[in-house]
This record gives structure tokens, sequence and C-alpha cells, in this order.
């Protein structure tokens, strides 16, 4: 045999397995992006929990601590306090 006659199996032999590794590294890329995805959503989310446990937990020092030992309102800019 010779190449002539071998040259088109194996130019569809490469075209084949070049066209599996696109296909595969495209499924790749589209499996990160989607993971990608869900991580950002999943942030998101617990960012809310967290500002919701950190606002509650704000709610229930300012309940407990003594007037005392509140801590005190910031001053607006503006106008001095006497």
């Amino acid at each position: 045999m010779s190449w002539a006659s071998l040259r088109p199996y194996v130019l569809m032999a490469l075209a084949g397995f070049l066209g599996m590794a696109l296909y595969a590294l495209v499924e790749i890329a589209w499996t990160d992006h989607t993971q990608v995805e869900a991580n950002r959503e999943q942030a998101e989310t617990n960012q809310t929990q967290i500002a919701a446990i950190v606002t509650f937990l704000q709610q229930r020092a300012g309940a407990i601590l003594p007037p005392a030992l509140q801590p005190e309102p910031e001053e607006e800019e503006g106008e001095p306090t006497p």
C-alpha cells in the first residue's frame, strides 16, 4: 500500500480525532462556565444571609447592652453639636 492510498483514511482519522478533542474542550468550557454561574449565585445568597445575621446580632447586642455601653450614634456632618 502506498501513502496515496492510505492518505484519505489517515486524514479522516485525524479529522475525527480533532473533532472529538474540540468537542471535549467545548464541553469542559461550558461545564466550567455553568459552575462559575452557580458559584456566583451561591455567593450572593451567602452574602445576603451573612448580612441578615450581622443585622440580627447588632439588634440583639443593642437590646442586651446597658445604655452606658451602647455605641454612640454617629454624628451627621453639617452643623456641629454644642
